[in-house]
């Protein structure tokens, strides 16, 4: 799933010709980059360090929405769900075990029995 969100996400910026800009940025993704870190990007895009720091900032909200996606659309249909979601405590060991099996009786649901998340 990650990789799909980053696919995506990097398809996003080659259409927009931003493609040297994701190279860069993609290391930053889930974590933010240090200061030489930044001023390397900086000097590497011919920005400002505080553009770079914008840029990044986006590329991770926007990589977090698209990753958002993924999951929503692997949910939607239980059959293509994974064993990376179907144990959560394999990819994040500090997840309690009961939400863990919370969201296995929620996937063992047909898709028309979920409920439905409210929308704001």
């Amino acid at each position: 799933m990650l990789e799909e969100a980053l696919n995506r996400l990097r398809r996003e910026f080659d259409r927009h010709g931003r493609g040297e800009a994701f190279r860069c940025f993609q290391p930053c993704l889930q974590r933010d980059p240090d200061a030489t870190r930044r001023e390397e990007m900086a000097r590497v895009l011919c920005l400002s360090v505080g553009a770079v720091q914008v840029g990044v900032t986006r590329a991770r909200h926007r990589f977090a929405e698209l990753l958002h996606e993924v999951v929503l659309q692997t949910v939607a249909s239980p059959a293509e769900v994974s064993e990376e979601i179907r144990h959560l405590q394999v990819v994040n060991p500090r997840v309690p075990r009961d939400l863990e099996i919370l969201c296995l009786k929620c996937l063992e649901k047909e898709p028309a029995r979920r409920s439905v998340p409210r929308q704001p």
